[in-house]
């Protein structure tokens, strides 16, 4: 995979220069095959935005973030970009790549809560009540199945429904003999796919 250095561009260039080839050795340890922007002209010099931008889009597999890219205005839009277009996006801290990796998740867990929201009327709070009513079990199988599909762990989702792990696995069997056979459980499936498919998280 080819991945593209980005860091926080409001350094001095040597400065910058120097951790990009630092990160090259880094990428190259790891497996992937580095771009560093600094090697695209001959005198050693960035091009200019705009035609890194080109290289990202069109060269790149994804990308790899130095320390530090939360302060470039640059760096962020270049992550905006890999997320909608869904490339790779490696972190040179994992504790930036794990913060990452939380927010990106809240973000899914929002979607879920306002689709099933739309699609019900229901709030969070109101489906994670224990009750065995059948539209709170729905809902609950819903948000389990979306929330699998966002990259959330049984036990994340347990968290979000204030339930035990056991039962989220079996709201994950459940969730497509109730779309097949359960025709009120299908429509409210189908009507929560179709909001989450506006906000393009599935």
């Amino acid at each position: 995979m080819k991945l593209y250095i980005s860091g926080n561009t409001n350094k001095p260039p040597d400065q910058l220069r120097e951790e990009y080839l630092r990160a090259a050795v880094e990428i190259s340890g790891i497996g992937h095959e580095p771009l560093n922007p600094f090697d695209l002209q001959s005198d050693g010099s960035m091009p200019p935005w705009p035609a890194l931008l080109e290289v990202l889009a069109h060269q790149c597999q994804g990308m790899y973030l130095l320390d530090g890219w939360q302060e470039s205005e640059r760096a962020s839009t270049e992550r905006y970009i890999c997320l909608i277009t869904g490339k790779s996006i490696f972190y040179q801290s994992t504790e930036q790549e794990g913060a990452a990796a939380d927010a990106i998740k809240a973000a899914a867990v929002e979607r879920i809560r306002e689709a099933i929201h739309e699609a019900t009327g229901m709030t969070l709070e109101q489906y994670r009540v224990h009750s065995r009513k059948t539209e709170l079990v729905f809902a609950r199988m819903i948000f389990s199945h979306y929330g699998k599909r966002a990259g959330l762990s049984p036990e994340e989702i347990s968290i979000c429904l204030d339930r035990n792990k056991s039962m989220i696995y079996h709201y994950f069997k459940g969730y497509a003999d109730e779309v097949k056979y359960t025709p009120c459980f299908r429509t409210m499936a189908q009507k929560v796919d179709k909001f989450l498919q506006k906000s393009e998280l599935v």
